[in-house]
C-alpha cells in the first residue's frame, strides 16, 4: 500500500512556523478522513438529499443532467471558460486583511500564514448563499431547469477554487489547471480519504512545478500540472498528455454520477426549492473546504521547497 500522500506534501519543515505545522496537522486530519465540524454538518445534509434522490430519480432525467455535467466539466479544457481575474482577491488583500503592500500574487505567496486564511475564507459565504439561492430558484422548474443550474452550480464553484488560490498567491488560469480543479470537486464530492490523498498528490506535482518557477501558464503564478507528472511521466510528451486525458475522463465521470444522482432531488413535487437550495449548499460548502485545504497545502509545499532551494 503506498505511503499516504501527505507523507511527501507535507513533511516537516525547519521553514515552517508554529502556525504553519499546525496547519500542516489540520490538513494531515483532513486527508486522513478526520472530518472537520464542517465535513459533518455536510454529511448531515447529504443523507436528506440522498435519501430524496432515491425516490425521484428517472433514467431519462438523470441522463440529461448527467450529460449536462460531463459537458461542463468538459469546457475546462476550453480557454474561453478560465475568465475569472485574481485582482479582486489582490484587492481584497489590500483592503481587509491588512495587507495594504499587496500587488501581486508573488506578494500574497510571501504574506503571514494567518492572513491568508483569513483572505481564503472570506470567499465561503457569499458563494455558498449564492449557489444556494440560485439553487432553489431551479429547483421550481422540474428537469429543464435542473439542467440549467448545472453550469451556473460549476461556474460558481470554478470561480471559487480560483479565488481560494489566488488567496496563497496562485493562478488557476487556463486549461493546464484542469486535473487540479478537477481533483478539488473529485475530492469535494467524494468526501472519501481516497479522494484527498489523491488530490494531494496532484499537489505536489504543482507545488514543485511553482516553487522552480516553471508552473506552466501565461505568468510566473500560473498553476498547470498533469497528472501523469506524479506517476514519473512527461507531462509535455504523448505518454503524459494521455495519461492527463484518461484520469481527467475517470475523474469526469465520477464527478457527473455524484452530482446527478444527487439532482434528482430537485424533481420532487413542492420540495424542489428546498432540495435545490440544500444540495447547491452542500457542494459549494464542500467545494470550500476542499479548495481550502489543498490551497493552504499548496502554499505550504511551495515555502517548503523554496526553503530547500535557498
Amino acid at each position: 500500500m503506498p505511503a499516504p500522500a501527505h507523507d511527501d506534501v507535507l513533511a516537516e519543515s525547519e521553514a515552517f512556523d508554529a502556525y504553519e505545522e499546525n496547519a500542516a496537522k489540520e490538513i494531515r486530519r483532513w486527508a486522513d478522513g478526520d472530518p472537520s465540524a464542517l465535513s459533518k454538518a455536510l454529511r448531515l445534509l447529504s443523507k436528506p438529499l440522498d435519501w430524496a434522490a432515491e425516490r425521484s430519480a428517472t433514467e431519462s432525467a438523470m441522463k440529461e443532467v448527467n450529460e449536462r455535467i460531463v459537458a461542463v466539466l468538459d469546457s475546462l479544457s476550453e480557454a474561453s471558460t478560465w475568465t475569472y481575474d485574481p485582482e479582486h482577491v489582490l484587492g481584497r488583500a489590500r483592503d481587509d486583511i491588512d495587507l495594504a503592500d499587496t500587488a501581486s500574487l508573488a506578494d500574497l505567496r510571501a504574506a503571514p500564514m494567518p492572513r491568508l486564511d483569513e483572505l481564503a475564507r472570506t470567499f465561503f459565504t457569499e458563494n455558498t448563499i449564492l449557489s444556494a439561492l440560485e439553487g432553489g430558484g431551479t429547483g421550481l422548474g422540474g428537469v429543464a431547469l435542473l439542467a440549467a443550474d448545472v453550469p451556473i452550480l460549476f461556474t460558481i464553484n470554478l470561480r471559487l477554487i480560483q479565488q481560494v488560490a489566488a488567496s496563497y498567491g496562485f493562478r488557476f488560469g487556463g486549461p493546464r489547471a484542469r486535473p487540479l480543479v478537477l481533483r478539488v470537486f473529485s475530492a469535494a464530492v467524494a468526501d472519501t480519504p481516497e479522494a484527498r490523498q489523491e488530490a494531494l498528490r496532484e499537489l505536489r506535482a504543482a507545488g514543485k512545478a511553482a516553487a522552480r518557477g516553471e508552473a506552466p501558464g501565461t505568468d510566473r503564478d500560473g498553476i498547470g500540472v498533469a497528472a501523469a507528472s506524479s506517476e514519473g511521466t512527461d507531462p509535455e510528451g504523448t505518454e503524459g498528455t494521455d495519461t492527463t486525458e484518461n484520469q481527467s475522463r475517470v475523474l469526469i465521470n465520477e464527478i457527473a454520477r455524484n452530482i446527478a444522482a444527487r439532482e434528482m432531488a430537485q424533481l420532487i413535487p413542492l420540495a424542489g426549492a428546498a432540495t435545490g437550495a440544500g444540495l447547491n449548499y452542500w457542494f459549494t460548502s464542500a467545494t470550500a473546504e476542499t479548495a481550502y485545504m489543498l490551497g493552504r497545502a499548496l502554499f505550504l509545499e511551495h515555502r517548503r521547497l523554496q526553503q530547500q532551494q535557498a
